[in-house]
């Protein structure tokens, strides 16, 4: 989930914590929700930091790390570069 998921998601609960009459209430909410996106923010990061260790341990067990895959774009630039080759011969 990402943090527009996040908020795509607070918007359909249609929990509107400005329009909440009880300012004490609308401060609960307000820290709650501002929780929920900073805790989801660090538990990305550190995904990411645990994945890169893995990686880093797996070439230090001599295994290969992950394939460089190139992009959509890139591949339709070499495509066309090596059909170019093709047709040359």
């Amino acid at each position: 989930m990402k943090p527009k998921s996040i908020e795509q998601q607070l918007e359909s609960v249609k929990i509107h914590p400005d329009e909440i009459p009880d300012e004490d209430i609308s401060e609960a909410f307000n820290l709650l929700f501002q929780l929920v996106e900073e805790t989801y923010i660090e538990n990305e990061k550190l995904k990411s930091e645990n994945q890169k260790l893995r990686d880093e341990i797996n070439l230090l067990k001599g295994e290969q790390g992950k394939p460089n895959i190139p992009s959509f774009q890139v591949e339709k630039k070499n495509d066309h570069a090596y059909s170019e080759k093709i047709s040359s011969r």
